[in-house]
C-alpha cells in the first residue's frame, strides 16, 4: 500500500452537524421545512446534486437554480467558518502522524468546493499532510462517480491498486470501490447503514485500537 485518500467531512472533521444546521437554514429561506435528520441522505452528495433534488421536490419555480444555491451555501459556510472552527475526529491526527511515518502518501478526495476544503484542512492544521487535493467543483463529476478517487490517484502518480480510502458515506463507499480501490468505511451516527457497495473494512473511530486494525489492514504493522 502506497497511499490512503481520506474523505473530508464527517471523516478527517466531525462537520456533518455543522453542515446540517446551514442547511436547514438556508432551506428555510426559500420556504423548504426540512429537519436535520432529512438531511442526513445528502452526506457524501454534492451541494448542486443536493439542491437539484431539493428544487425538484418541492417544485420551486422563479427561484435560484441549483448552481446557484449551490454557491450561496458555500459563501455562507465560509462565513460561519470564520468564527467557528471544525474540529478534527478524535485520533485523525495519531493516524496521520503514522502513516507518515511508515512512508504512506495522504490526500482527500471531497464533494466539497475547494476553498472550503483548503479552509478546513488549514484551520484543523492538517495541510501539511494533504499537498494532493480534490475538491467538488475541479472534478466533472462528483460521488458516487469514481472520478474523485481516480483523479486522486493520478496527481498522486501511484495506481489505484496501491491505495486505499476512508470514507463514511454511502455515495463515498460507491465511489471509493468503483474506481477499484480498498475502502475502510467509518460508521459515525450520521453515516450509512446499508450502503450499496460495502466497505472492505468497518471502524467505529479512530482510537488506538481501530488505528492498529487500519494499519493491519493495509498490510502496514
Amino acid at each position: 500500500m502506497k497511499a490512503v485518500i481520506f474523505d473530508l467531512d464527517g471523516v478527517l472533521v466531525d462537520s456533518e452537524p455543522f453542515h446540517a444546521e446551514t442547511l436547514v437554514a438556508l432551506a428555510g429561506d426559500l420556504g423548504i421545512s426540512l429537519s436535520r435528520e432529512e438531511t442526513r441522505r445528502f452526506i457524501g452528495v454534492s451541494d448542486e446534486e443536493m439542491w437539484e433534488t431539493l428544487i425538484s421536490e418541492n417544485r420551486l419555480t422563479g427561484q435560484p437554480g441549483a448552481k446557484n444555491m449551490a454557491k450561496c451555501q458555500a459563501a455562507r459556510t465560509l462565513e460561519r467558518l470564520s468564527s467557528r472552527a471544525l474540529l478534527p475526529r478524535d485520533g485523525v491526527s495519531e493516524l496521520l502522524v503514522e502513516l507518515r511515518s511508515l512512508g504512506i502518501l495522504t490526500a482527500v478526495a471531497s464533494s466539497s468546493a475547494r476553498a472550503y476544503v483548503d479552509h478546513v484542512l488549514e484551520t484543523a492544521g492538517f495541510s501539511l499532510y494533504f499537498p494532493v487535493r480534490v475538491a467538488g467543483d475541479e472534478v466533472d463529476r462528483c460521488k458516487p462517480d469514481p472520478e474523485p478517487y481516480r483523479r486522486a490517484t493520478e496527481l498522486l502518480g501511484i495506481s489505484f491498486r496501491n491505495a486505499a480510502a476512508i470514507e463514511d458515506s454511502p455515495s463515498g463507499i460507491e465511489s471509493a470501490r468503483r474506481a477499484g480501490l480498498l475502502c475502510i468505511g467509518l460508521e459515525t451516527p450520521e453515516s450509512w447503514n446499508t450502503p450499496a457497495f460495502e466497505p472492505d473494512l468497518r471502524i467505529t473511530g479512530f482510537s488506538r485500537k481501530e488505528r492498529r486494525r487500519i494499519l493491519r489492514f493495509l498490510d502496514l504493522q
